[in-house]
């Protein structure tokens, strides 16, 4: 009987980690996805680690309180490690954002699930964008085996939150806004250099009326160079990728 609950107390523990880390992974963490199917999720994968963790556990506290900081301490580490996800999709979404103001979408926005706050029209394309190529790389796959593998660095009942995972995540954090910047810096530059255009032919033709031939031209210039830069987009976003699993890993290990 007492092997029964130190089982079933086994698979609270693992469910409490991954439960946390698959609510706020990309695709798996949207909050378009059923609750249940969440939910369920998470419980297949513990029972699936239930098995192949029992023997290097330990014994689990018999204490309530114990017990109940042990889950707390899984928590934190499946959240902290979800956390650092979120900023592939935040970089892209801040790029996005950049270009649909400069091509005169500000105003028009449409409400994202995953966040659920209003964004733009631009920004949400190429998260979309990134999350079909997310899935392409088989990005999830590297998350859930970073998950398993952060048992062996991080054991039940015996991990904490190290000093430099702090910092760590504020460099990953600085390394999203770069990240935002070199995604939507071809078509910032493009659009600036029109509105030089357009300047310089407002003066020379003062006849025209710039703001109606510019919101258009705009527009279409925009969409234009959209369409040339989805390779370099890809190619960026690969990059980042390869950055962010360098982070993942330096994450776990610091713990």
């Amino acid at each position: 009987m007492e092997e029964i609950w130190q089982h079933i107390g086994l698979l609270v523990v693992l469910f409490s980690r991954i439960s946390a880390f698959l609510f706020m992974l990309p695709v798996f963490g949207n909050r378009s996805v059923p609750l249940p199917a969440k939910i369920g999720l998470s419980v297949f994968v513990s029972i699936l680690l239930l098995s192949m963790m029992r023997g290097s556990v330990g014994e689990l506290p018999d204490e309530t309180i114990s017990f109940i900081l042990v889950i707390v301490k899984e928590v934190l580490v499946g959240i902290t490690l979800g956390f650092t996800t979120k900023f592939l999709v935040a970089g892209v979404q801040m790029a996005g954002e950049l270009v649909g103001i400069q091509m005169g979408f500000g105003v028009a926005r449409v409400m994202d699930p995953a966040f659920q706050a209003q964004v733009s029209i631009i920004a949400e394309f190429q998260i979309v964008l990134m999350l079909l190529f997310y899935l392409t790389l088989n990005g999830h796959h590297f998350l859930l085996n970073g998950l398993f593998q952060s048992y062996e660095s991080i054991p039940i009942a015996k991990s904490f939150i190290g000093g430099g995972i702090g910092r760590h995540v504020v460099d990953m954090a600085a390394g999203m806004f770069q990240a935002a910047v070199k995604i939507g810096a071809p078509v910032i530059v493009t659009l600036l250099l029109l509105n030089i255009a357009l300047g310089i032919i407002a003066r020379t033709v003062p006849q025209m009326n710039i703001f109606i031939v510019g919101l258009p031209l705009r527009l279409g210039v925009g969409f234009l160079a959209l369409a040339v830069t989805v390779t370099l987009f890809l190619h960026l976003f690969r990059n980042i990728w390869s950055r962010f699993q360098q982070d993942f890993v330096a994450v776990i290990r610091l713990f």
